[in-house]
């Protein structure tokens, strides 16, 4: 039994290693082409999972040699195959939203954008074909939800839209120029490559009929962007926070919170809930001034 649980240990090990070494290669070599949604998730899946056989076949190597604790053993050996299957549950849940991409001249490796398009039609509906529609997207990567804002809703005349992203990686970069020119309305997009908290600082405030936060995940970005965006909506605008329950697994949210949007757009529906009309998955709550939807 001790040399198979050795032998599981070993294996876990080796496999966090590779996969670190694999991940590290890849940052330092990106292919052209590479697909670092799907990569990421994947990864995370068997990261997850070695993890989980590491710190099991550890606990039961560590407490089989302790007389009289098998009991102990196995019970701390379930909870941590407990813990480890909600974060492999929380990586499949992201896997979930990758989809075959749009094909045509658009150049996609991951569409986030589908799932929310029925709720969107619907929420948008009013801002849909009219001249001077203005329109802020905090978080871009390839441009799929800027592709489709412009196809579906930024069709009036002067209707435009600005897209804020650091573009850290020069391959997303170059997918997100090709898809904005292939839209045929490349004159209507603003790019501003910067961090969201120093970018948004330099707009002008209420000036803007719907934003849309899908940047960094982390808590305290998305309250630093939802609080400097809501100065930037026009009354009676529309704000849509992506992700809502990104990591929702009971694990995740234990052991993750301040890196799940969920804590900062609860906060912030706290303080700035008296002046919202809010939308959830497309229903709404009535409210004063601006409004706000949930999307993810």
């Amino acid at each position: 039994m001790k040399k198979l649980l050795t032998v599981g240990f070993l294996l876990s090990c080796v496999t966090i290693v590779l996969l670190l070494i694999l991940y590290a290669l890849f940052k330092a070599y990106p292919a052209e082409n590479a697909n670092w949604a799907n990569l990421i998730s994947r990864g995370g899946w068997f990261l997850s999972v070695a993890l989980s056989g590491l710190i099991a076949t550890g606990s039961l190597l560590l407490l089989g040699y302790m007389k009289g604790k098998k009991t102990i053993a196995l019970l701390c050996t379930a909870i941590v195959f407990v813990i480890g299957s909600n974060f492999y549950l929380s990586r499949s849940s992201e896997g979930n939203h990758i989809v075959e991409p749009p094909s045509g001249k658009f150049d996609f490796t991951a569409d986030w954008t589908s799932q929310n398009i029925k709720d969107w039609e619907q929420i948008l509906a009013p801002l849909k074909d009219r001249p001077d529609i203005k329109a802020l997207e905090v978080g871009s990567y390839e441009g799929r939800s800027a592709v489709w804002f412009l196809q579906n809703i930024l069709t009036g005349a002067n209707s435009s839209i600005t897209c804020i992203d650091i573009f850290d990686q020069p391959a997303i970069e170059a997918r997100y120029d090709k898809n904005m020119s292939a839209t045929g309305n490349s004159a209507k997009v603003i790019k501003i490559k910067d961090r969201s908290d120093r970018a948004l600082t330099r707009l002008k405030p209420a000036s803007y009929d719907l934003i849309y936060i899908d940047g960094s995940h982390y808590s305290k970005d998305v309250l630093v962007d939802a609080v400097f965006g809501w100065e930037l909506l026009k009354p009676n605008g529309i704000m849509i926070f992506d992700d809502y329950d990104w990591h929702n697994t009971w694990a995740g949210a234990l052991l993750s919170r301040h890196k799940t949007p969920q804590m900062a757009l609860d906060g912030f529906l706290t303080i700035y809930g008296p002046y919202i009309r809010r939308h959830q998955e497309g229903l709404p709550i009535d409210g004063p001034q601006k409004s706000r939807h949930r999307a993810g």
